[in-house]
């Protein structure tokens, strides 16, 4: 026998046998309460606080709690604790509706409540708030009581932030209400819907004046609807949920209790049985294949024989139905190949710049190295007699050597980490006008600058603030500086310059865009080292300055990009090169 096959008996097996059971039982309880439907007519007489036996006795309870001790309203320990427990509000009116204690209720629950009100909010919030009437010491008490332990509309509301008239609902409330299978609609004070989760089609997304209450007090489409009414924003908060309607109930329960034999049922819950034993069994199966393929390093999901996943339709993205009920399972699944191949891919991404990390300290510090050894060799050789001014000279080039090592090692690390998005940046908000004035300072008293003009260009009395990590931004300015006056002739004008990104000059525009700009008139650049100015190790033929890394340039554009921003370069022969980071409007 298949899997499929074992698995389809032991679904039909199981499903029939619950079925049976479940049959049963559903035909006992429809007996039990289509003999229970009367009692609640029966009670009668003027007084309704009969009207739900479990709250009526939890008011009783809290009556008999109750003491009027020197004109002041109490209520007991114990009282006070169970509505705690039950996350459950109390308010004790007085005869003219007056507050005399409460605990619990909403904050915009009124302290003073006329007969009117009391009335509008029973019938908006029947299944919510109960009500009882009774005397203390000659005086007449109303307790009102208000559960909203079911589902709390006023927790929603307070807990759900909204963001310019935009209401983000949390994932652990849609999943709380999914649960329950209600849905939630927000409407404006004009009636119309602010957003709706879960909504029912058939349900309207605008509500006239009392068309709300009929939507609250019909039940002849199932539903149960509460409303909260939020007076800071003037909105209507609704949710609902599948509800019960009596006669309807009371109809399909003669029907199907003397309508249909239990061989009948019996027979439909044994086909159910099989049918979900076929469309159960194959979604699993698949799942199972899918798993295994994981476990195997194939992080794809199981195809058909034309290249489609098997869970979904011919348009590649619907699922099929018998998957429909397995698409959170199979959301996760998804969910779980992605990560594990994006894993993959950056398990070899990090094992390949390690090794191009590797290759690279080897290949550059060989160089520096065997002078360094070289040096040092010729030092310790007994043949020679060195003088003392050789010798400060020979460590004089050690020492430089050992430098250019450092530099570079120092350079290779700063280009791992930055290739492996492993660079933490502490972004503040820096005035970028005196950031970059540093960097011409710095440039201009560099030992290589001796006849080339620095100048610095930004708009007066302008503070231009962007949230950045000033020490790598200025890190970036510096190379790209550093190349242009190591690059260039000694007349050449090296100019700095930083600007607003848009038209609009005033300084009141916070965090907006900003330009910067490294111009040069020198010697400009080939197609060439266009190409290639800004790759690993690339190092330019004319340049003034021999122990550069050739990671400058590299370092320079990984470290604008970091920090959200972007590098444009022109370039012509003879005529200049100019370097464009443009840093995108925050505000």
């Amino acid at each position: 026998m298949s899997l499929i096959s074992k698995l389809t008996t032991r679904f039909l097996l199981w499903l029939g046998v619950v079925w049976v059971i479940m049959i049963a039982l559903w035909m006992s309880v429809v007996l039990y309460f289509f003999n229970f439907y009367g009692v609640s007519d029966s009670l009668g007489g003027d007084d309704y606080k009969a009207q739900d036996i479990y709250e009526g006795d939890w008011l009783r309870e809290i009556v008999k709690g109750t003491a009027v001790i020197k004109g002041h309203v109490k209520v007991s320990d114990r009282v006070e604790k169970t509505l705690d427990r039950r996350e459950s509000g109390l308010q004790i009116v007085d005869g003219r509706g007056r507050e005399v204690y409460r605990r619990g209720m909403n904050h915009d629950w009124p302290s003073h409540i006329s007969p009117g009100e009391l009335l509008r909010e029973k019938r908006l919030n029947e299944r919510s708030l109960f009500i009882w009437q009774s005397r203390k010491q000659g005086k007449s008490y109303s307790w009102i009581l208000r559960r909203d332990d079911e589902f709390s509309l006023q927790k929603l509301a307070s807990s759900t932030p909204v963001t310019k008239g935009k209401v983000d609902l949390s994932d652990s409330w849609k999943d709380e209400v999914k649960k329950r299978r209600g849905w939630i609609q927000v409407l404006d004070a004009q009636g119309d819907e602010v957003v709706n989760f879960r909504r029912p089609e058939a349900l309207p997304n605008h509500y006239a004046s009392g068309e709300l209450i009929e939507r609250v007090k019909n039940t002849q489409d199932h539903w149960q609807v509460n409303v909260w009414y939020e007076s800071k924003r003037k909105w209507t908060w609704i949710y609902g949920q599948p509800g019960l309607d009596i006669e309807t109930q009371l109809s399909n329960r003669w029907r199907i209790t003397y309508g249909w034999g239990i061989p009948l049922c019996v027979g439909i819950a044994l086909l159910i049985a099989w049918f979900f034993g076929r469309r159960l069994g194959t979604p699993l199966l698949h799942m199972v294949e899918w798993i295994e393929n994981l476990a195997a390093g194939i992080f794809q999901e199981p195809s058909t024989k034309h290249g489609l996943p098997k869970s979904r339709g011919m348009d590649g993205k619907s699922l099929r139905r018998p998957f429909r009920l397995y698409q959170d399972v199979i959301k996760v699944l998804e969910t779980l190949t992605t990560t594990l191949k994006r894993s993959e891919e950056e398990r070899d991404r990090l094992e390949r710049t390690r090794e191009e990390w590797m290759t690279g300290v080897s290949h550059d510090i060989k160089t520096p190295l065997a002078s360094v050894k070289g040096y040092a060799d010729l030092l310790e050789a007994k043949q020679y007699q060195w003088k003392e001014e050789e010798v400060r000279h020979y460590a004089q080039i050690i020492r430089e050597k050992a430098e250019h090592m450092e530099r570079l090692l120092a350079d290779f690390n700063l280009t791992f980490r930055l290739e492996n998005d492993a660079l933490p940046l502490v972004k503040k908000d820096i005035d970028v006008v005196e950031l970059v004035r540093r960097s011409a300072i710095d440039l201009s008293n560099h030992s290589l600058s001796d006849e080339q003009q620095i100048v610095f260009q930004a708009p007066e009395e302008t503070r231009l603030m962007y949230p950045l990590d000033g020490h790598w931004f200025k890190r970036a300015i510096n190379n790209l500086g550093m190349n242009a006056l190591l690059h260039n002739a000694r007349d050449t004008t090296i100019t700095l310059e930083v600007d607003k990104l848009s038209a609009d000059k005033e300084p009141s525009n916070a965090h907006g865009g900003i330009i910067i700009r490294i111009r040069d008139n020198g010697r400009g650049m080939d197609e060439q080292t266009l190409v290639h100015l800004f790759e690993r190790y690339y190092r330019g033929t004319d340049t003034r300055y021999d122990e550069g890394t050739g990671l400058g340039m590299a370092i320079a554009r990984r470290l604008v990009e970091a920090q959200g921003g972007s590098l444009h370069l022109q370039s012509q022969v003879g005529k200049g090169t100019s370097i464009t980071i443009t840093l995108p409007d925050k505000s």
